[in-house]
């Protein structure tokens, strides 16, 4: 009986780390790093972003010229958060989808995107074009 409970609760333990959410906040492009998504050590957790992932990006007066960018690729992410005077770059070739309805929160004065933002949970599934 006790091998049962405790196959039982491993198995629910182990299904619940599999689609917990993380938090990652950007603290790239500085000190001559990289200002791209892709590259781990630019994120706090040193992963680099997926649809479990609450995303953070946060204004630090040091960085001002290191808002990370989003390009030749498909980044899918959980929610994410711009923080007043930081920013996030989605160029031509790349796209941001947003899982969670956070983005409605999201002002796109804090974006500049050149490439595609999918946010599926709103009337407006997705957005393009060029804005600043």
């Amino acid at each position: 009986m006790n091998k049962i409970i405790f196959i039982s609760l491993l198995i629910l333990n182990s299904g619940s780390t599999v689609f917990s959410q993380i938090t990652a906040y950007w603290i790239g492009g500085r000190n001559g790093n990289s200002k791209s998504w892709n590259i781990s050590s630019n994120w706090s957790n040193h992963r680099v972003p997926n649809e479990f992932t609450d995303v953070i990006i946060p204004y630090k007066e040091s960085c001002l010229n290191s808002i990370p960018e989003i390009s030749n690729n498909k980044v899918k992410i959980h929610s994410l958060s711009i923080h007043n005077g930081a920013g996030l770059k989605i160029l031509k070739n790349g796209s941001l989808t947003i899982r969670q309805n956070s983005a409605q929160k999201l002002t796109l004065k804090n974006i500049l995107l050149e490439g595609s933002l999918f946010l599926p949970f709103s009337q407006h599934e997705s957005i393009s074009g060029y804005f600043n």
